[in-house]
Protein backbone atom coordinates (compact mmCIF):
# COMPACT_ATOMS: atom_id res chain seq x y z
CA UNK A 1 0.00 0.00 0.00
CA UNK A 2 0.93 3.38 -0.72
CA UNK A 3 0.72 6.49 2.31
CA UNK A 4 -0.69 9.32 -0.09
CA UNK A 5 -1.03 11.50 3.30
CA UNK A 6 2.85 11.70 3.05
CA UNK A 7 4.22 15.21 3.44
CA UNK A 8 6.13 15.50 0.54
CA UNK A 9 3.42 14.55 -2.01
CA UNK A 10 1.05 16.53 -0.07
CA UNK A 11 3.43 19.55 -0.07
CA UNK A 12 4.24 18.93 -3.48
CA UNK A 13 0.51 19.28 -4.85
CA UNK A 14 -0.13 21.81 -2.89
CA UNK A 15 2.67 23.84 -4.52
CA UNK A 16 1.30 23.34 -8.14
CA UNK A 17 -2.37 24.33 -6.14
CA UNK A 18 -0.49 27.56 -5.20
CA UNK A 19 0.16 28.36 -8.97
CA UNK A 20 -3.11 28.69 -9.88
CA UNK A 21 -4.57 30.26 -6.02
CA UNK A 22 -6.13 33.15 -8.58
CA UNK A 23 -7.78 30.69 -10.52
CA UNK A 24 -8.23 26.88 -8.89
CA UNK A 25 -11.50 26.39 -11.36
CA UNK A 26 -8.74 25.51 -13.89
CA UNK A 27 -7.30 22.59 -12.20
CA UNK A 28 -10.41 21.58 -9.91
CA UNK A 29 -12.79 21.46 -13.38
CA UNK A 30 -10.65 20.59 -15.60
CA UNK A 31 -12.09 19.43 -18.97
CA UNK A 32 -15.71 20.16 -17.66
CA UNK A 33 -14.93 23.68 -16.74
CA UNK A 34 -17.73 25.05 -18.46
CA UNK A 35 -20.43 22.27 -17.43
CA UNK A 36 -19.58 22.79 -13.85
CA UNK A 37 -19.26 26.38 -13.94
CA UNK A 38 -22.92 26.08 -15.05
CA UNK A 39 -23.72 24.06 -12.25
CA UNK A 40 -22.01 26.37 -9.93
CA UNK A 41 -24.31 28.97 -10.77
CA UNK A 42 -27.20 27.07 -11.61
CA UNK A 43 -27.36 26.15 -8.16
CA UNK A 44 -26.24 29.83 -7.03
CA UNK A 45 -29.68 31.06 -8.80
CA UNK A 46 -31.99 28.94 -6.91
CA UNK A 47 -30.42 29.45 -3.44
CA UNK A 48 -30.41 33.47 -4.39
CA UNK A 49 -34.04 32.71 -5.25
CA UNK A 50 -35.07 31.15 -2.04
CA UNK A 51 -33.00 33.88 -0.02
CA UNK A 52 -34.91 36.44 -1.41
CA UNK A 53 -38.40 35.00 -1.33
CA UNK A 54 -40.82 36.48 0.73
CA UNK A 55 -42.86 33.48 1.21
CA UNK A 56 -39.50 31.15 1.70
CA UNK A 57 -39.02 33.76 4.14
CA UNK A 58 -41.49 32.29 6.25
CA UNK A 59 -40.21 28.39 6.27
CA UNK A 60 -38.19 26.95 9.23
CA UNK A 61 -33.96 27.13 8.26
CA UNK A 62 -34.09 23.45 8.58
CA UNK A 63 -36.98 22.73 5.75
CA UNK A 64 -34.63 25.27 3.57
CA UNK A 65 -31.51 23.54 4.22
CA UNK A 66 -33.14 20.29 3.22
CA UNK A 67 -34.55 21.96 -0.12
CA UNK A 68 -31.26 23.82 -1.16
CA UNK A 69 -29.92 19.85 -0.99
CA UNK A 70 -32.25 18.43 -2.15
CA UNK A 71 -31.22 20.88 -5.29
CA UNK A 72 -27.41 19.62 -4.86
CA UNK A 73 -28.73 16.64 -5.24
CA UNK A 74 -30.45 16.94 -8.50
CA UNK A 75 -27.23 18.42 -9.89
CA UNK A 76 -25.05 16.18 -8.65
CA UNK A 77 -26.79 13.89 -11.14
CA UNK A 78 -25.58 12.85 -14.77
CA UNK A 79 -25.60 15.95 -16.69
CA UNK A 80 -27.82 14.13 -19.35
CA UNK A 81 -30.82 14.07 -16.43
CA UNK A 82 -30.73 17.53 -16.39
CA UNK A 83 -33.65 18.42 -18.57
CA UNK A 84 -36.31 21.47 -18.78
CA UNK A 85 -38.58 18.96 -17.04
CA UNK A 86 -36.85 17.78 -14.81
CA UNK A 87 -36.08 21.13 -13.57
CA UNK A 88 -39.40 21.81 -13.50
CA UNK A 89 -40.59 19.19 -11.71
CA UNK A 90 -38.10 19.19 -9.43
CA UNK A 91 -39.47 23.52 -8.46
CA UNK A 92 -43.01 22.00 -8.47
CA UNK A 93 -42.00 19.02 -5.67
CA UNK A 94 -40.47 22.06 -3.28
CA UNK A 95 -42.68 24.81 -4.41
CA UNK A 96 -39.36 26.73 -5.50
CA UNK A 97 -40.09 30.82 -6.57
CA UNK A 98 -41.13 31.13 -9.94
CA UNK A 99 -37.97 32.66 -10.70
CA UNK A 100 -36.36 29.34 -11.08
CA UNK A 101 -38.43 28.46 -14.05
CA UNK A 102 -35.62 30.53 -15.82
CA UNK A 103 -33.49 27.71 -15.90
CA UNK A 104 -36.02 25.42 -17.77
CA UNK A 105 -36.34 28.08 -20.58
CA UNK A 106 -35.18 26.11 -23.98
CA UNK A 107 -31.61 27.50 -25.21
CA UNK A 108 -31.44 26.71 -28.99
CA UNK A 109 -28.38 28.20 -29.64
CA UNK A 110 -27.00 26.28 -26.48
CA UNK A 111 -23.97 24.64 -28.09
CA UNK A 112 -22.23 27.32 -29.93
CA UNK A 113 -22.94 29.46 -26.60
CA UNK A 114 -21.37 26.30 -24.80
CA UNK A 115 -17.91 26.83 -27.26
CA UNK A 116 -17.43 30.45 -27.11
CA UNK A 117 -17.87 29.82 -23.38
CA UNK A 118 -15.26 27.37 -23.64
CA UNK A 119 -12.54 29.37 -25.78
CA UNK A 120 -12.74 32.03 -22.67
CA UNK A 121 -11.44 29.50 -20.39
CA UNK A 122 -8.71 28.06 -22.37
CA UNK A 123 -8.01 29.93 -25.65
CA UNK A 124 -6.47 32.62 -23.42
CA UNK A 125 -3.03 32.23 -23.09
CA UNK A 126 -2.76 33.05 -18.95
CA UNK A 127 -3.91 31.75 -15.77
CA UNK A 128 -6.10 34.89 -15.11
CA UNK A 129 -6.67 36.49 -11.94
CA UNK A 130 -10.07 34.63 -11.80
CA UNK A 131 -12.48 33.07 -13.71
CA UNK A 132 -13.90 34.63 -16.81
CA UNK A 133 -17.66 36.03 -16.39
CA UNK A 134 -20.15 34.21 -17.67
CA UNK A 135 -22.76 36.23 -18.85
CA UNK A 136 -25.43 34.10 -19.49
CA UNK A 137 -28.06 32.48 -17.63
CA UNK A 138 -27.54 28.74 -16.71
CA UNK A 139 -30.02 27.07 -18.09
CA UNK A 140 -30.60 22.93 -18.36
CA UNK A 141 -29.60 23.30 -22.55
CA UNK A 142 -26.49 24.53 -21.39
CA UNK A 143 -25.29 22.63 -18.83
CA UNK A 144 -26.26 19.60 -20.73
CA UNK A 145 -24.59 20.79 -24.43
CA UNK A 146 -21.34 21.67 -22.29
CA UNK A 147 -21.13 17.98 -20.71
CA UNK A 148 -21.55 17.00 -24.28
CA UNK A 149 -19.07 19.20 -25.85
CA UNK A 150 -16.27 19.03 -23.15
CA UNK A 151 -16.63 15.09 -23.20
CA UNK A 152 -13.40 14.72 -25.56
CA UNK A 153 -11.30 17.64 -24.52
CA UNK A 154 -9.01 16.19 -22.49
CA UNK A 155 -6.08 16.71 -24.82
CA UNK A 156 -6.84 20.53 -25.58
CA UNK A 157 -7.39 21.52 -21.99
CA UNK A 158 -4.37 19.77 -20.48
CA UNK A 159 -2.22 21.69 -23.55
CA UNK A 160 -3.96 24.77 -22.76
CA UNK A 161 -3.48 24.29 -18.88
CA UNK A 162 0.05 23.06 -19.43
CA UNK A 163 0.36 26.31 -21.64
CA UNK A 164 -1.06 28.72 -18.91
CA UNK A 165 1.59 27.07 -16.31
CA UNK A 166 4.59 27.39 -18.35
CA UNK A 167 3.93 30.91 -19.05
CA UNK A 168 3.59 31.87 -15.59
CA UNK A 169 6.66 30.34 -14.56
CA UNK A 170 8.27 31.52 -17.67
CA UNK A 171 9.58 28.18 -19.23
CA UNK A 172 9.95 28.37 -22.87
CA UNK A 173 12.37 25.54 -23.95
CA UNK A 174 13.00 22.12 -22.69
CA UNK A 175 16.82 21.04 -22.48
CA UNK A 176 17.72 18.79 -24.97
CA UNK A 177 18.76 16.25 -22.45
CA UNK A 178 15.76 15.69 -21.34
CA UNK A 179 13.41 16.84 -23.66
CA UNK A 180 11.02 13.12 -24.62
CA UNK A 181 9.77 13.58 -28.42
CA UNK A 182 9.53 10.15 -28.54
CA UNK A 183 5.46 9.31 -28.72
CA UNK A 184 4.90 5.72 -28.20
CA UNK A 185 7.71 4.64 -25.93
CA UNK A 186 9.67 1.70 -24.93
CA UNK A 187 8.04 -0.35 -27.76
CA UNK A 188 4.89 -0.11 -26.14
CA UNK A 189 1.82 -2.74 -27.23
CA UNK A 190 -1.53 -3.23 -26.14
CA UNK A 191 -1.72 -7.14 -24.37
CA UNK A 192 -5.30 -8.69 -23.90
CA UNK A 193 -8.33 -9.10 -25.54
CA UNK A 194 -10.46 -6.26 -26.93
CA UNK A 195 -13.28 -5.19 -24.79
CA UNK A 196 -15.50 -5.53 -27.28
CA UNK A 197 -19.73 -5.94 -25.62
CA UNK A 198 -18.71 -7.70 -22.58
CA UNK A 199 -19.79 -6.80 -19.33
CA UNK A 200 -17.40 -7.45 -17.22
CA UNK A 201 -14.15 -6.72 -19.74
CA UNK A 202 -11.58 -8.73 -20.09
CA UNK A 203 -8.60 -6.42 -18.65
CA UNK A 204 -6.05 -4.77 -20.94
CA UNK A 205 -1.95 -4.10 -19.99
CA UNK A 206 0.58 -2.05 -21.47
CA UNK A 207 3.73 -4.14 -22.41
CA UNK A 208 7.30 -3.06 -22.83
CA UNK A 209 9.83 -4.63 -25.53
CA UNK A 210 12.20 -2.24 -23.92
CA UNK A 211 12.08 -1.85 -20.25
CA UNK A 212 16.10 -0.30 -20.18
CA UNK A 213 14.52 2.77 -22.33
CA UNK A 214 11.88 3.29 -20.18
CA UNK A 215 14.40 3.29 -16.87
CA UNK A 216 16.32 5.99 -19.41
CA UNK A 217 13.18 7.87 -19.68
CA UNK A 218 12.53 7.71 -15.76
CA UNK A 219 15.52 9.69 -15.76
CA UNK A 220 14.48 12.06 -18.82
CA UNK A 221 11.07 13.14 -17.29
CA UNK A 222 12.95 13.83 -13.61
CA UNK A 223 15.46 16.02 -15.40
CA UNK A 224 12.73 17.76 -17.21
CA UNK A 225 10.51 18.20 -14.18
CA UNK A 226 13.33 19.70 -11.81
CA UNK A 227 13.69 22.30 -14.37
CA UNK A 228 10.01 23.33 -14.07
CA UNK A 229 8.93 21.76 -17.40
CA UNK A 230 6.09 19.38 -17.51
CA UNK A 231 5.24 15.99 -19.21
CA UNK A 232 2.77 15.01 -21.09
CA UNK A 233 1.52 11.47 -20.35
CA UNK A 234 -0.97 9.72 -23.09
CA UNK A 235 -2.74 6.52 -21.80
CA UNK A 236 -4.32 3.36 -21.69
CA UNK A 237 -7.58 4.58 -19.56
CA UNK A 238 -9.41 2.16 -17.38
CA UNK A 239 -9.56 -1.42 -17.79
CA UNK A 240 -8.88 -1.87 -21.74
CA UNK A 241 -7.98 0.35 -24.92
CA UNK A 242 -11.46 0.95 -26.09
CA UNK A 243 -11.97 4.60 -26.44
CA UNK A 244 -9.62 4.84 -29.61
CA UNK A 245 -7.40 2.84 -31.70
CA UNK A 246 -3.99 1.84 -30.41
CA UNK A 247 -1.85 3.83 -30.64
CA UNK A 248 -3.69 6.72 -30.13
CA UNK A 249 -3.99 7.64 -26.42
CA UNK A 250 -7.68 7.10 -24.47
CA UNK A 251 -6.75 10.22 -22.35
CA UNK A 252 -3.89 12.35 -21.37
CA UNK A 253 -2.02 13.70 -17.43
CA UNK A 254 0.17 15.96 -17.13
CA UNK A 255 3.19 15.19 -14.77
CA UNK A 256 4.39 18.28 -12.61
CA UNK A 257 6.74 17.09 -10.31
CA UNK A 258 8.19 13.75 -8.67
CA UNK A 259 9.20 12.43 -5.42
CA UNK A 260 10.53 9.16 -4.09
CA UNK A 261 8.59 7.27 -1.33
CA UNK A 262 10.44 4.12 0.53
CA UNK A 263 13.14 4.32 -2.58
CA UNK A 264 10.03 4.20 -5.36
CA UNK A 265 10.10 7.00 -7.76
CA UNK A 266 6.74 8.62 -8.13
CA UNK A 267 5.60 11.44 -10.74
CA UNK A 268 2.67 13.48 -9.35
CA UNK A 269 0.22 14.08 -12.07
CA UNK A 270 -3.13 16.61 -13.19
CA UNK A 271 -5.91 14.82 -14.60
CA UNK A 272 -8.20 16.69 -16.94
CA UNK A 273 -10.94 14.29 -16.04
CA UNK A 274 -10.42 15.52 -12.53
CA UNK A 275 -13.68 13.69 -11.39
CA UNK A 276 -11.89 10.67 -11.97
CA UNK A 277 -9.11 11.49 -9.84
CA UNK A 278 -10.12 12.31 -6.37
CA UNK A 279 -8.05 10.17 -3.75
CA UNK A 280 -9.44 9.90 -0.54
CA UNK A 281 -6.51 8.61 1.14
CA UNK A 282 -5.24 11.88 1.31
CA UNK A 283 -7.97 13.02 3.76
CA UNK A 284 -7.18 14.51 6.81
CA UNK A 285 -10.81 13.20 7.74
CA UNK A 286 -14.08 12.55 6.10
CA UNK A 287 -15.11 16.12 5.22
CA UNK A 288 -11.56 17.10 4.31
CA UNK A 289 -9.18 16.55 1.60
CA UNK A 290 -5.48 17.71 1.28
CA UNK A 291 -5.55 17.21 -2.93
CA UNK A 292 -8.90 17.35 -4.17
CA UNK A 293 -10.23 16.61 -7.09
CA UNK A 294 -7.75 16.01 -10.24
CA UNK A 295 -4.52 14.26 -8.75
CA UNK A 296 -3.27 10.98 -9.26
CA UNK A 297 0.31 9.27 -8.91
CA UNK A 298 2.17 7.20 -11.58
CA UNK A 299 4.36 4.96 -10.05
CA UNK A 300 7.92 4.27 -11.87
CA UNK A 301 7.72 0.69 -11.31
CA UNK A 302 10.57 -1.31 -13.31
CA UNK A 303 8.41 -2.86 -15.99
CA UNK A 304 5.84 -0.66 -16.30
CA UNK A 305 4.62 3.23 -15.72
CA UNK A 306 1.29 3.28 -14.34
CA UNK A 307 -1.27 4.63 -11.54
CA UNK A 308 -0.71 0.73 -10.35
CA UNK A 309 1.78 0.54 -7.29
CA UNK A 310 2.72 -2.93 -7.95
CA UNK A 311 1.01 -5.61 -10.30
CA UNK A 312 -1.37 -6.60 -8.02
CA UNK A 313 -3.06 -3.08 -8.38
CA UNK A 314 -3.31 -3.41 -11.77
CA UNK A 315 -4.30 -6.83 -12.38
CA UNK A 316 -7.34 -7.88 -11.03
CA UNK A 317 -6.87 -4.49 -8.84
CA UNK A 318 -9.46 -2.56 -11.66
CA UNK A 319 -12.96 -2.69 -11.52
CA UNK A 320 -13.96 -4.59 -15.00
CA UNK A 321 -17.85 -4.03 -14.83
CA UNK A 322 -19.73 -1.04 -16.28
CA UNK A 323 -20.72 1.40 -13.85
CA UNK A 324 -20.15 4.50 -11.82
CA UNK A 325 -16.36 2.79 -10.71
CA UNK A 326 -15.51 1.60 -13.79
CA UNK A 327 -11.97 1.98 -15.08
CA UNK A 328 -11.17 2.38 -11.17
CA UNK A 329 -8.82 0.67 -8.95
CA UNK A 330 -10.22 -0.91 -5.72
CA UNK A 331 -7.58 0.08 -3.44
CA UNK A 332 -7.40 3.90 -2.47
CA UNK A 333 -10.46 5.18 -4.28
CA UNK A 334 -10.55 7.47 -6.44
CA UNK A 335 -7.76 6.45 -8.55
CA UNK A 336 -8.93 5.88 -12.24
CA UNK A 337 -6.29 3.16 -13.84
CA UNK A 338 -4.08 4.77 -16.29
CA UNK A 339 -1.31 3.25 -17.93
CA UNK A 340 1.28 5.16 -19.83
CA UNK A 341 2.78 4.35 -23.42
CA UNK A 342 3.29 7.85 -25.02
CA UNK A 343 5.31 11.04 -23.29
CA UNK A 344 5.86 14.56 -24.38
CA UNK A 345 7.75 17.25 -22.57
CA UNK A 346 6.35 20.65 -22.40
CA UNK A 347 7.54 22.60 -23.57
CA UNK A 348 8.30 20.55 -26.57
Amino acid sequence: MVNFRDATLRAKVQSFQNEFAAHTQLITYGQFYVTNRLIDMAVGTIQSAIASDVLWALVPEAVKKSAIQKVKDFFNGPPSTLTNAALSALATSLNLPQSVQQLAVPSPSATNEVQQLYTSVWGTPDIGAGPPWFSLDPTMDRIRAASAYEQDKCYPVLQSLAGKLLRARGVSTTAPASRISQGQIAGATVSGAAAGSADPVPQQTIQYSNTVALGVLYGQMTSALVARSVVRCGVLSGASHERSTFPTPEHYVLAFDWALMDGQLVFLCWDPDSFRSNIEDTKLNPTDSLWGPGFTCLFALPDRLSTAFNAGDLIGGVERHHGLNFGDHFTSPRRHAYQVYHLQTLPA
